[in-house]
């Protein structure tokens, strides 16, 4: 006679010894923990993961093992799962004491009791995330080197400009009229380079931040703003501004150094001997 206990129920349904294998060989670990934190249940990957046999760990408390840092936040998620939330959407991602190799990173997510997870408890499942967040380190390591670097870079080239600056001035009374232009030309391209470390000050600034993040920005607000301090730097140049959208758009501070590159670019290869920008604009439909 066949053990009905052991056969799928249905099309697509698994069976109990089914359960357990997947739980068994999955690498994530399940964790099932009263609302106290007690750990009742631990699959048996937890000794790979975590480097402590299943059964050292039944009747701990799971918040034991968690990093002091750490332990504040997870305390937080951990008591709005059991208050009613139902579920951990978003990975809590803390530091977790291990047997016998210090401490690793593991990303938690977790689901209450309910309909949906028959458990007596609150099932949590685990993974560990260490060689990422080694990984995270690095980048913020190389993102602070390349800012160190770009600031002594930009430091350095800037005094240099300044030096070209100053003597050329030095230079222009003892200049004779057939070498006038090749001088105004070497002052107009160190204030040109000036410029652009400006720029590379900007790109920098937000290439290395550690988001991206963009946000809903008033087109006209930010043009206005760079259109009347183009007109501060250079008093002599014609700006008109015409019909431009009142519409926003998604960017973030990059948008800015943008139009004051367009802006000064447009000012510094102008071929008159005034120079006279229009700046107009127009909104182009999506999809």
């Amino acid at each position: 006679m066949t053990d009905t206990s052991e056969e799928s129920s249905g099309l697509g349904e698994l069976t109990a010894k089914q359960y357990r294998a997947l739980i068994e060989q999955t690498s994530d670990v399940i964790t099932v923990v009263d609302a106290e934190g007690t750990i009742r249940y631990q699959s048996p990957n937890s000794e790979r993961v975590k480097r402590w046999p299943p059964e050292e760990l039944i009747g701990e408390n799971i918040l034991d093992y968690v990093h002091p840092e750490d332990k504040s936040r997870v305390i937080e998620q951990f008591s709005a799962l059991v208050e009613g939330s139902g579920v951990i959407k978003d990975e809590i991602e803390f530091r977790f004491r291990t047997k016998d190799r210090g401490w690793i990173w593991l990303a938690v997510t977790g689901a209450a009791p309910g309909a949906e997870v028959p458990v007596d408890g609150y099932v949590t499942t685990s993974r560990d995330i260490s060689r990422r967040k080694a990984y995270e380190q690095r980048l913020v390591g190389q993102r602070d080197d390349l800012e160190t670097l770009n600031g002594v870079v930009r430091h350095d080239i800037r005094n240099d400009l300044q030096l070209i600056a100053g003597a050329a001035e030095t230079l222009e009374p003892h200049v004779d009229d057939d070498g006038q232009e090749l001088l105004e030309t070497i002052q107009e391209s160190a204030s040109d380079a000036v410029s652009l470390t400006t720029a590379a000050r900007d790109l920098a600034e937000v290439m290395l931040r550690p988001d991206d993040t963009t946000d809903s920005i008033r087109l006209m607000g930010i043009l206005s703003e760079q259109v009347d301090a183009l007109k501060s730097s250079y008093p002599n140049t014609t700006v008109t501004v015409e019909e431009v959208p009142e519409t926003t758009v998604q960017a973030g501070e990059l948008l800015s150094s943008v139009f004051r590159n367009l802006l000064t670019n447009a000012v510094q290869h102008n071929d008159k001997d005034v120079a006279e920008i229009t700046v107009s604009g127009r909104e182009q439909p999506t999809g």
